[in-house]
């Protein structure tokens, strides 16, 4: 009878394993199955040069242990990124994926394709649509009406004005005029009268009144 040496009684030993385990796994049937949710991802208008996160839920409905290769993303633009994902997911778990969009010129339509190849063995790889768009600036004044009501001689009143910039772009503000048919009306003095407002910011233009002849 012929005599093994220790090595090679534990190599065979483990391929003898190893082929055991590949049987059960092919008699049992486990396979992942991945799922991912949702399909497609549309970030909306979004302000530009700001990162916006969103996540989406990559599952294993499956029953046998799901194995990430890669996650990439198919994106010529250059506005979206996306996170990490373990290794493995084992069945019946989840774990939850960050893509951010970063949009840089306004009014743009961006789109991409996020793509999770794995061990599913009829959705490899799985591909996610990604949308989204560069906002654009855009102006509001509140409120577009003003009643100072009675207002007493030698005494002031005051008044604000607030520019909004409710946009995604930066908002230029070249010049605030006053035009006004009362002399006793007048922007306060020192106020804002030009500059620019970032997405989603705004500041006050002050209006006074200063009846000095009542006739």
């Amino acid at each position: 009878m012929p005599r093994h040496s220790t090595t090679e009684r534990v190599l065979v030993a483990s391929m003898t394993a190893f082929a055991i385990a590949c049987a059960e796994d092919r008699l049992t049937g486990l396979e992942p199955d991945i799922d991912v949710t949702p399909l497609h991802l549309d970030f909306g208008v979004r302000v530009l040069a700001r990162a916006h996160v969103r996540t989406i839920e990559v599952a294993n409905r499956g029953s046998g242990k799901l194995t990430i290769a890669r996650v990439r993303i198919d994106d010529p633009q250059g506005a979206f990124a996306v996170g990490e994902l373990p290794a493995t997911i084992a069945a019946f778990a989840s774990e939850t994926l960050e893509v951010v969009f970063t949009p840089t010129i306004a009014r743009r339509k961006y789109e991409a394709t996020l793509a999770v190849e794995s061990n599913d063995p009829d959705e490899n790889p799985l591909s996610v649509r990604l949308t989204g768009e560069g906002g654009s600036r855009n102006i509001e004044i509140v409120p577009r009406a003003i009643d100072f009501d009675v207002v007493d001689e030698c005494h002031r009143a005051r008044r604000f004005v607030e520019i909004r910039n409710t946009g995604g772009d930066r908002l230029t503000i070249a010049s605030v005029v006053w035009t006004s048919t009362s002399v006793d009306m007048r922007l306060e003095t020192g106020g804002f009268r030009a500059g620019v407002l970032a997405a989603e910011t705004s500041t006050t233009v002050a209006i006074e009144y200063d009846p000095v002849d009542l006739g």
